[in-house]
């Protein structure tokens, strides 16, 4: 069964607000696909965006060669899972909420060192 999950999205002005709901195509159970790579291009007004996977075998033979001539590029293979092609508008969303994702991220991170640092004050004036 796919799992949903309801996310609200801003309107632009003179926009139609709208709730997104993700349907996840895979069941709750199974993994996500894990990807360790993208690459961006474009064409005209269109943006491609390739997620995929380089290797540990391709990786380790490219650290290789590059040991043995440090002057040119070492050649890495790319397995493109899933290839998407999108507006300007769509990548600029996208880059948008991206940019928010990390800056919570990067807060609760602060604020969790914060917390652990002032914990561990305490407990060394309280010694």
């Amino acid at each position: 069964m796919a799992d949903a999950t309801e996310n609200q999205i801003p309107p632009h002005p003179g926009q139609m607000p709208v709730t997104s709901r993700r349907v996840l195509m895979r069941t709750s159970e199974e993994p996500p696909v894990f990807v360790n790579s993208v690459e961006f291009s474009s064409m005209g007004m269109d943006v491609f965006m390739d997620l995929g996977v380089v290797p540990v075998e391709s990786f380790n033979a490219a650290l290789k060669l590059f040991r043995e001539d440090p002057s040119k590029p070492a050649p890495v293979d790319f397995h493109v899972s899933f290839r998407f092609g999108m507006s300007v508008q769509s990548a600029m969303m996208m880059y948008q909420r991206l940019v928010q994702l990390i800056q919570t991220q990067t807060q609760l991170a602060k604020a969790a060192d914060e917390a652990t640092g002032e914990a561990a004050l305490e407990k060394e004036q309280g010694s």
